[in-house]
């Protein structure tokens, strides 16, 4: 969660607005793509969240295929 935050922050701070995030954690994805980021625990999906609210983002599950 700390790393997508980073790089979500990273890629707006330099310009890029039309980001597609890929995770495969697909928890996480659900989480913040839902609006569930508000209430939870976690400080960083919580920013990711509110950074989405300003921002669009388009965002996609990838499944771990083991």
């Amino acid at each position: 969660t700390k790393a997508l935050y980073e790089r979500l922050k990273f890629a707006w701070d330099l310009g890029f607005h039309n980001i597609e995030v890929e995770s495969d954690n697909c928890l996480q994805i659900d989480i913040v793509s839902s609006g569930g980021a508000v209430d939870s625990g976690f400080t960083e999906l919580r920013l990711v969240h509110e950074m989405c609210e300003r921002r669009p983002l388009s965002t996609s599950g990838m499944l771990a295929m083991t």
